[in-house]
C-alpha cells in the first residue's frame, strides 16, 4: 500500500505542525509494507533526515490513501490542494481512500465540502455535538503519544522520587482550567498540594534549547512548544493537570459536555508516568477509538461532585494509576497501534 501525505508548508509565525501525519507515518514505518509519500520533505527526526520525503515520480494519484492534516488549512492553504483537480469532486474521483486528519480545537470539518472526504478522523469528538449526527465521515481519534515525546519523557524518575504534587502549569487559558483552579484546587489542596510552578529557561518564543541538536531541532518544529526542560519537570512530579477545553454551559455550573478537551498534556502526562487528571471523559461526552477507564488510567473529576472526587484522591493510589496508564496510553495510541487500527479501519476490519 502507499499512502501520500500532503504537509502544509509552514510560514512566518506558525510552525505547522502535524501531529497526526506525523503518528500515522511513523506507525505505518512500524508496521512495514507501506510506502510513504508526500509533496514535499517533512519533519525532520534527525537533522537532514525526513520522515516525509518527496518523490517526484510519485504523486497523490498514483497512492491508494490521500491524508491531508487540517494544519493544511490552517496555513492558509487552498482545499483542495493548488496541484489538484478543481472543483472538489474531482479531486475525490481518483479512487483513493481520502482522508482529512481534524486536529483543530475550533472544526471546520462539520462544512459541506467535507462531506466529499471517505474519512474525517476528529480530535476533541464529543458525541455531545449537534453537528456528529448529519457527518456521517467523522470519526472519532485521539492526539496520541508520538516517537518524539516517548523519547523525551525516556528520563522520568521513578513515582516515589517525585514530588507529591499536582502540577498545573498552562500556556493558554480554557473555561475548564478557570473552574478547576477556582473550584476543584481549594479543596484538593489539603490532600494533594498544588505546584505551579515553570522552570527558567522554557516557555517563551525565544528559548530554543541550548547547544542546538535534537531538543533545539524538535523545538524549532513543534513552534517551541518542546523542550528538555518541560519534560524534566513534567517527569519529577507524580501527578499533572491535563485540563482544558469549553464547557457547554458554562452559566449554569450543569455541564453536559466538553468540547476541545484533546490536546499534547494528557498524552505527555501519560508518557511520562505521572496520574493524569481530567474531567470524567465517559461522562462528559469525550469520546475516542478505545476508551480509558476512570480510576484505573486517569483520575477523571466529576464536575458536579468535586467534593466526592477529592475523597476519592485521598485514598486512590497514584501510582497504581500512573503506572497503568503509561501503559494503556503505549499500547493503544503510540504510532504502531495508531496505524494499525486506521489500517483496519480503511479496510473495513473493524
Amino acid at each position: 500500500m502507499r499512502a501520500y501525505f500532503f504537509c502544509a508548508k509552514p510560514r512566518f509565525g506558525v510552525a505547522g505542525y502535524q501531529h497526526q501525519s506525523i503518528m500515522l507515518a511513523e506507525g505505518f514505518r512500524e508496521l512495514g509494507g507501506i510506502e510513504i509519500y508526500s509533496d514535499r520533505d517533512y519533519w525532520e527526526e534527525e537533522p537532514g533526515d525526513y520522515l516525509f520525503r518527496h518523490d517526484p515520480n510519485v504523486d497523490w494519484d498514483d497512492c491508494e490513501v490521500v491524508l491531508i492534516d487540517s494544519e493544511w488549512q490552517v496555513l492558509g492553504k487552498n482545499f483542495p490542494p493548488d496541484d489538484c483537480p478543481d472543483p472538489c469532486p474531482s479531486f475525490f474521483e481518483a479512487g483513493n481512500v481520502t482522508v482529512w486528519l481534524d486536529e483543530m480545537d475550533i472544526t471546520t470539518s462539520w462544512c459541506d465540502e467535507f462531506r466529499w472526504f471517505d474519512w474525517v478522523l476528529k480530535i476533541h469528538y464529543n458525541e455531545n455535538m449537534e453537528e456528529i449526527a448529519r457527518c456521517g465521515n467523522i470519526v472519532p481519534w485521539a492526539h496520541g503519544v508520538s516517537n518524539r515525546v516517548l523519547r523525551a519523557t525516556v528520563g522520568s524518575r521513578p513515582f516515589q522520587e517525585r514530588k507529591e504534587v499536582l502540577w498545573s502549569r498552562f500556556r493558554v487559558a480554557h473555561p475548564l482550567r478557570w473552574h478547576v483552579q477556582e473550584y476543584l484546587y481549594p479543596l484538593l489542596e489539603p490532600v494533594l498540594p498544588l505546584d505551579y510552578s515553570t522552570a527558567e529557561g522554557y516557555g517563551g518564543p525565544d528559548d530554543c534549547p541550548e547547544g542546538g541538536g535534537w531538543d533545539a531541532l524538535m523545538w524549532h518544529q513543534c513552534g517551541s512548544n518542546h523542550h528538555p526542560l518541560y519534560y524534566e519537570q513534567l517527569g519529577g512530579v507524580q501527578a499533572c493537570a491535563a485540563f482544558g477545553g469549553l464547557i457547554a454551559d458554562e452559566e449554569s455550573h450543569e455541564w453536559q459536555w466538553v468540547d476541545q478537551w484533546d490536546s499534547n498534556r494528557p498524552w505527555e502526562s501519560f508518557a511520562a508516568g505521572c496520574a493524569m487528571f481530567h474531567v470524567d471523559l465517559e461522562k462528559y461526552g469525550c469520546r475516542m477509538p478505545v476508551m480509558p477507564e476512570n480510576w484505573v488510567h486517569y483520575v477523571g473529576v466529576d464536575l458536579q461532585d468535586l467534593q466526592g472526587t477529592v475523597d476519592r484522591i485521598a485514598e486512590a493510589d497514584l501510582e497504581a494509576i500512573a503506572e497503568q496508564g503509561r501503559q494503556w496510553a503505549i499500547e493503544n495510541y503510540s504510532p504502531a497501534p495508531t496505524a494499525l487500527r486506521f489500517l483496519r479501519m480503511i479496510t473495513g476490519m473493524e
